[in-house]
């Protein structure tokens, strides 16, 4: 990876992980329900087709530790936020390499026991599955490709920003440019209609 400096703390990574794999309805979403909780919400169309999250509405009855707390607004974007940075990303030629993908994920298996409050979490889930630690991570793999792709890619934008903008004590690049600007660029960019 070009830049190693990526994102946030390896736990938090790996809870927005799973977070994602909920909004997005990811295998562990379909396995933890059954189809109880399968309902999709369409939440906008991205160059022209129906995108989708998990109905947050629907997240009652699932076990705490796997349910998102944010507002339903807050999530549906955080989702499409996601999705047009990693299209974006892919456009731009980011990608993420198998062994980069593996590297991270090793990293976590390894940092998750360590953490006393939230092993016993991930151990739970786990037994809620009925699976397997390797059969977990496999199924994680596609998020963290996703998140790591857009990672890599969000960690060269801020520099590149600054090249041609004169910095300010109030100015931040986040809630200003990245935020005000940049993905209503790439909303546009990918035709995001919301419902």
């Amino acid at each position: 990876m070009k830049n190693k400096k990526l994102l946030i703390l390896p736990l938090l990574l790996l809870m927005a992980g799973l977070l994602f794999l909920v909004e997005q309805g990811g295998p562990l979403w379909q396995s933890l329900n059954a189809g109880k909780y399968s309902d999709r919400l369409v939440i906008a169309t991205i160059q022209g087709e129906d995108f989708t999250i998990a109905n947050p509405e629907k997240q009652s009855d699932l076990p705490e530790y796997l349910r998102d707390t944010r507002d339903i607004e807050e999530i549906k974007m955080s989702a499409l936020r996601q999705e047009v940075l990693f299209r974006e990303a892919c456009s731009q030629g980011f990608r993420v390499s198998d062994q980069e993908v593996d590297d991270y994920i090793a990293d976590l298996r390894a940092s998750i026991p360590s953490d006393p409050e939230y092993y016993p979490q991930f151990l739970q889930m786990l037994e809620d599955l009925g699976q397997s630690e390797d059969e977990c991570w496999e199924e994680m793999r596609p998020v963290y490709v996703k998140l790591l792709t857009t990672g890599e890619f969000y960690n060269q934008l801020e520099p590149e920003y600054w090249k041609t903008h004169q910095w300010t004590a109030t100015q931040s690049f986040y809630d200003g440019y990245y935020q005000e600007v940049y993905l209503p660029q790439l909303f546009k960019k990918y035709h995001v209609v919301l419902k």
